[in-house]
């Protein structure tokens, strides 16, 4: 190939995205995600979700989250667990959300153990369970999660009615602390 060539090329594609409302990136991603690439279809799905780079959309967010999802990818189950406790670009039904959230958890992913520690805390989509709430929200907050230790800091001071600072078997690093309000819904 010549030079000439190359540069046409690469001012016609500056010239087409503009008009396509694309930026290069999601260009480039929705052409690695149709040829299914996961990581390239959580990507777009991601940026249809926020609108970056392209037009938001939530139907086009859900199509490429849950191809994603299926192929087994931890952060595109819980972003597609999100779409569907929120409604957006699929009908709400908060038992397909804790499903996507208990295939993310099942991997260890801490925002989605804090969503499936919820979901069983609430009963959104499952039966209440406080135990499996506990579990869940422990297994987070020893990865890190501040969301999911604030979660079971409050859970457990409920139950026995002891102080927050209590060890109730919360892990010692996350006693006493104060958590920052957080939710961790992504998109």
């Amino acid at each position: 190939m010549n030079a000439t060539f190359l540069r046409g090329s690469v001012l016609l594609l500056g010239l087409l995205l503009p008009i396509t409302g694309c930026s290069y990136s999601a260009w480039k991603s929705q052409a690695a995600a149709e040829r299914g690439e996961a990581e390239a279809q959580l990507d777009l799905g991601t940026r249809y979700a926020r609108g970056k780079g392209v037009e938001r959309n939530d139907a086009e967010a859900a199509k490429w989250l849950r191809k994603a999802a299926d192929q087994g990818l931890a952060r595109a189950q819980l972003d597609i667990g999100v779409l569907y406790a929120t409604g957006r670009g699929v009908p709400r039904d908060d038992a397909e959300a804790a499903r996507w959230y208990r295939k993310a958890a099942d991997q260890g992913l801490p925002q989605a153990q804090l969503n499936l520690g919820l979901a069983y805390d609430l009963g959104l989509g499952i039966p209440v369970d406080k135990a499996e709430a506990d579990s869940w929200w422990r297994t987070a907050a020893e990865q890190g999660d501040t969301g999911a230790a604030k979660n079971l800091v409050q859970l457990r001071a409920q139950r026995w009615t002891a102080p927050a600072c209590a060890d109730n078997g919360i892990p010692k690093a996350w006693r006493c602390r104060k958590m920052p309000q957080r939710l961790s819904p992504r998109p």
